[in-house]
């Protein structure tokens, strides 16, 4: 799965003052249901129409704030 990924995966960038051990980014895996929950924010200024959209939007802004941390989210 690591050698599948680093073909796909961009490296995360590094906060300031924050060495990162392994280089290769953490997997976070979770049923994809769960990007229904109405607390999960959407990306800033979307407006998503329909439900797959609004999953879209939902593990894109995860996905967004996790990378720097060097985490992935997988929704399966």
């Amino acid at each position: 799965a690591r050698l599948g990924l680093d073909a796909v995966a961009d490296p995360p960038a590094r906060p300031p003052g924050v060495t990162v051990r392994e280089g290769r980014p953490g997997l976070v895996i979770f049923p994809a249901a769960a990007l229904d929950d109405a607390d999960l924010p959407v990306v800033a200024g979307e407006q998503p129409a329909g439900d797959a959209a609004r999953r879209a939007s939902r593990l894109s802004e995860l996905t967004s704030r996790l990378r720097s941390s060097g985490i992935v989210p997988v929704a399966i």
